[in-house]
C-alpha cells in the first residue's frame, strides 16, 4: 500500500512538471447566495463577493492540481492574514463551513503547483480580490443584488473595472461565481482563453440578495 501511494505521488508530480502553468483563475463567489443558510464556523462572510480560490491552468485550459501532497497548509505561516481571510475567504459551500479546512483544501489542491510559498499565495489572492472590486464594478453599472440582469451587461461591467471580460458562472440562471483570468505569477489580470459555452444559456441572470430555498 505504501509503495502504491509513493508511486501515485511520483506520477502526479511528473504530471505537474509536464504541464506548465499558463494562467490562473481568480474565482470569487457571490456569498449572499448561500450565507443565509451556510454560516462559517470560523469567520464571518462579508456581504460581498467571497474568494473561492486561485486555480492554475495549462495552455489547454486543463487544471493543474495537487503537485506536492507533502506541502501541507500551516495557519501559522499566514497568521497576519487570517483576520482578512476570515472575512473575504470564509468557507460557505465546500467542503464544509470550517474555513481552516477550506484554506487547507485550496492550498493543497490548487496552489502547490505554483511555486509560491503559503504566505504569498494567500496574500496575493486577497490583493487580487481587492483590486478586482467586483461589487463596486457592478454597482457602478447600476447592477445591484435583488433583481435580474442581462448576462452581457454583467460581463461588461466587470470588464470596465479590470480591463478584460470575465467568465460568469450560473446554475438555473442563478448567478453564482465569476472567473477572472490572471497571469501565471498571479499578479496581472489578462484576457481569458476561448472558453466552452455553458449548455444552458440564460439571457437574464438572477442576482439574489439571499437564496430563497436550498441549504448546505
Amino acid at each position: 500500500m505504501f509503495a502504491l501511494f509513493s508511486l501515485l505521488i511520483v506520477f502526479n508530480n511528473l504530471h505537474c512538471l509536464a504541464k506548465r502553468v499558463s494562467y490562473t483563475y481568480l474565482v470569487v463567489q457571490w456569498s449572499s447566495v448561500v450565507n443565509y443558510y451556510c454560516r462559517p464556523t470560523y469567520g464571518t462572510v462579508a456581504k460581498n463577493f467571497s474568494i473561492h480560490g486561485v486555480w492554475p491552468n495549462d495552455m489547454s485550459s486543463a487544471s493543474i492540481w495537487s503537485c506536492d501532497p507533502k506541502n501541507q497548509f500551516n495557519e501559522r505561516k499566514v497568521s497576519t492574514l487570517v483576520r482578512d481571510m476570515q472575512v473575504f475567504w470564509s468557507s460557505i459551500t465546500y467542503p464544509s463551513t470550517n474555513s481552516r479546512q477550506f484554506w487547507s483544501h485550496e492550498w493543497s489542491k490548487h496552489r502547490t503547483c505554483s511555486g509560491l510559498i503559503q504566505f504569498d499565495y494567500f496574500d496575493k489572492t486577497l490583493q487580487l480580490k481587492d483590486r478586482a472590486n467586483i461589487l463596486k464594478a457592478l454597482r457602478n453599472a447600476g447592477i445591484k443584488p435583488g433583481s435580474f440582469y442581462p448576462l452581457d451587461d454583467m460581463e461588461k461591467a466587470v470588464e470596465v473595472e479590470i480591463g478584460f471580460s470575465p467568465i460568469i458562472m450560473y446554475k438555473n440562471c442563478l448567478f453564482k461565481e465569476i472567473y477572472i483570468c490572471v497571469d501565471s505569477s498571479a499578479l496581472t489580470f489578462i484576457a481569458c482563453p476561448a472558453q466552452q459555452l455553458l449548455v444552458i444559456v440564460c439571457l437574464l441572470l438572477n442576482f439574489p440578495l439571499t437564496l430563497i430555498k436550498g441549504g448546505c
